[in-house]
């Protein structure tokens, strides 16, 4: 255990210095952080409608590989909170215990792919040794999770969605599914509003959630969107109106 311990600070050692290299030539390389576009804002069509929203409790917390992230999870907990009033599928939100016992619980995990910290560490290493010429490209995936109580003892709704962060450093392309952020705090921010969104609108399209939901949900993005032509096609024509005697009414 304790040589695994050794390498593992050796690597983000190592990691770190590459880094800290790149930026401290001024010039030799930059840094830019692009929100992935597979999920975007939620367009309103695609919003599912609540005809009496109620209250609920929200319980946020962010993860980092699995493991409770404190200092992320304040840090965020209001862009959470910012999303669900947004979102208009509930009445109001709080973090104290509501009327009727609806409880939502929100978990964001920075999940990391086996071997992605190592491929990381190598070519952040990279970077470093050639001062930003080779450029590195990394993503950070996030999966939201949430959790619906309507009431004590009811039966829990879960629905999960997915997100990602790519940052460059040096001279690398920027990635052709991602959109620049101004910073690095702000591509989190809305990586936070976007993915809560989704996941809570995915949740409120359960007919358990509410009665008189809408059904329209937003397709999962995984899922290619039905191009306009085919969903025309796909619509029967209304039978054509049966002409008029030439005579008129007798």
């Amino acid at each position: 255990m304790t040589i695994f311990r050794r390498w593992a600070r050796s690597a983000a050692a190592r990691f770190a210095f590459a880094v800290a290299l790149v930026f401290a030539v001024p010039g030799a390389a930059s840094a830019a952080t692009y929100i992935d576009t597979t999920l975007s804002q939620l367009a309103p069509e695609n919003r599912v409608k609540i005809a009496q929203p109620r209250p609920v409790q929200v319980l946020f917390q962010f993860k980092s590989k699995g493991l409770p992230n404190g200092r992320a999870t304040a840090m965020l907990k209001q862009q959470v909170i910012d999303a669900l009033i947004g979102s208009d599928l509930f009445s109001q939100v709080v973090e104290t215990p509501v009327e009727g016992g609806a409880v939502l619980n929100v978990v964001i995990d920075n999940v990391v792919p086996d071997g992605a910290m190592k491929d990381a560490t190598a070519q952040g290493f990279a970077t470093g040794l050639t001062f930003g010429l080779k450029g590195t490209l990394v993503t950070d995936n996030y999966i939201c999770t949430v959790e619906y109580l309507s009431g004590p003892g009811a039966a829990p709704i879960t629905r999960t969605a997915k997100h990602a962060l790519h940052t460059t450093i040096g001279l690398k392309s920027a990635p052709p599914n991602g959109e620049k952020a101004p910073n690095i705090k702000i591509a989190v921010e809305t990586m936070t509003r976007q993915v809560v969104g989704y996941a809570v609108n995915d949740l409120a399209g359960d007919p358990a959630f509410a009665p008189g939901a809408a059904t329209a949900v937003a397709a999962p993005a995984e899922v290619p969107a039905v191009p306009a032509e085919a969903a025309t096609l796909a619509t029967p024509a209304e039978p054509a109106a049966a002409p008029t005697p030439a005579g008129g009414e007798g």
